[in-house]
């Protein structure tokens, strides 16, 4: 990684023998890592490059198109200081914060309430972010830019399934099962006007999120890696089961879903949601066979 030795030694004004590299999450799709020297600190992800799914293609890209929508926003996000798409690398600022997740459980019922309003108030932010087309946040991508939504919606849904065909955990015939269930839904959802284009952050999630641990504050937001151009209804379905990590739902008596999602819109989200964690799952080599019976039910 000779391209990220020399941005470091930039950054830190200092040979690469004196910074430290702490690895802090080693993950499936990206490594992440703490640099340092003295008093000073960055924030580093590098993509793993091995047979990664291509529905997860780009990470690094999504990451600094997504932090740049959402900062001119007002969206707390870590600076962006450095990258190189070429090495799959990116170097931010390091925020010394706790995650949400590491403090969720010391949080009383006002204190998380108050928090899920805060993650409300971003994503109703980045429902501000529009584009003229569905898919893809950046161009010529395996992920494509459409005008609608349902073309969007199947190139999505294919893309997973070349990916998990690949893998073996699919076979063709389940593929058109899915296929025909995808293409049914799509003739419903084209029967009623089209939403617009949003930003959506689609990973927004209690580990993708910092927190001030004095004032409760949500003081960044991170992972920009599964963000795609949806229609609104996809970011405020993703937090029911996602934001707390499965642990629980996000919505409850006293938090609502501020928007309407009927039947056909939560079929579509539910497939697309489910066929990501699938698709994971098959990489993974994990059981996934719950995930592959709410595809073929």
């Amino acid at each position: 990684m000779e391209l990220l030795n020399k941005s470091l030694e930039n950054l830190f004004h200092t040979n690469i023998k004196n910074i430290s590299m702490n690895l802090c999450s080693k993950g499936d799709v990206n490594s992440s890592y703490i640099a340092g020297y003295k008093e000073q600190k960055y924030f580093i992800k590098i993509q793993n490059k091995k047979n990664l799914p291509e529905l997860y293609e780009n990470q690094i890209e999504r990451e600094i198109i997504g932090t740049s929508l959402c900062e001119k926003e007002g969206i707390p996000c870590p600076q962006v200081f450095d990258y190189n798409l070429e090495e799959k690398f990116i170097i931010t600022e390091f925020m010394d914060y706790k995650l949400l997740g590491d403090l969720w459980r010391f949080l009383d019922d006002e204190e998380r309430k108050d928090i899920k309003k805060q993650a409300l108030r971003m994503l109703e932010k980045m429902n501000h972010i529009k584009s003229d087309s569905f898919g893809g946040i950046y161009k010529n991508g395996r992920i494509g830019q459409f005008r609608l939504w349902t073309d969007s919606y199947k190139n999505i849904v294919e893309t997973a399934l070349s990916d998990c065909c690949r893998y073996g955990s699919i076979t063709e015939i389940e593929c058109r099962a899915i296929r025909d269930k995808v293409n049914e839904n799509c003739k419903n959802l084209n029967q009623k006007k089209q939403s617009s284009a949003v930003f959506a952050h689609l990973d927004l999630h209690w580990n993708n999120i910092f927190i001030d641990k004095s004032t409760r504050k949500i003081k960044g937001i991170f992972d920009f890696g599964s963000s795609l151009f949806t229609p609104e209804y996809m970011g405020y379905f993703r937090l029911n089961g996602g934001f707390l990590y499965g642990t629980d739902c996000f919505y409850d008596q006293e938090i609502i879903c501020p928007v309407q999602i009927d039947n056909h819109e939560y079929q579509c989200a539910e497939i697309l949601n489910t066929l990501d964690y699938f698709t994971f799952l098959s990489f993974k080599k994990l059981d996934y066979e719950k995930e592959k019976q709410i595809l073929l039910k």
